[in-house]
């Protein structure tokens, strides 16, 4: 059983991987978002990270669409996130590693753009921007994921985020992962 508050996080992830706004989720999506995000960072979808995150993303479709999407239409309602995700990947034990760590690695790999582990915060900004969160939450919401105060975010710390973002019941520090729930 989903707490209020992770029904609200997957309500608001929803809104973030339906792209194009109408109100289901489908390949498109998915397809856009990683354009998205590449744009934002400045790569080719083509480039090495850039191929790293089609990939990651393709394999989230893949497992997202055979856990979420009932009728085997190709399309993920609401209805169906809701119910899919947490009986796929929040209750099982390794459903986040599975279906979700390879995308989430992706695209963490993607905003450090120089390469040297961590996410600084400009880097973070454009990543939220990305996934369509709100900009007036950025500061907030990296001093929330950045337990140790070193001003950045390292690649894991970000994965554990969202593995907390997309899987937690209860509050933790990255529930802040998009900015303030």
């Amino acid at each position: 059983m989903a707490s209020m508050l992770l029904e609200l996080k997957l309500d608001r992830a929803f809104g973030h991987l339906d792209v194009n706004r109408n109100g289901h989720i489908d390949h498109d999506d998915i397809t856009r978002l990683a354009t998205r995000l590449a744009d934002g960072f400045g790569e080719s979808t083509a480039s090495p990270k850039g191929q790293a995150l089609v990939d990651g993303l393709e394999e989230f479709w893949t497992s997202l669409v055979a856990a979420v999407d009932h009728d085997g239409d190709g399309s993920i309602t609401p209805k169906e996130w809701q119910a899919g995700m947490i009986t796929a990947f929040v209750e099982p034990e390794a459903g986040f590693d599975q279906g979700f760590q390879p995308a989430a690695e992706a695209i963490m790999g993607l905003a450090d753009t120089d390469d040297d582990g961590a996410v600084a915060f400009d880097e973070f900004k454009t990543l939220l921007k990305a996934f369509g969160a709100p900009a007036k939450d950025a500061k907030a919401a990296f001093e929330h994921l950045d337990a140790d105060g070193d001003g950045s975010l390292t690649v894991e710390e970000l994965v554990l985020a969202a593995r907390q973002y997309y899987t937690g019941t209860q509050p933790a520090a990255g529930d802040w992962l998009f900015g303030k729930v």
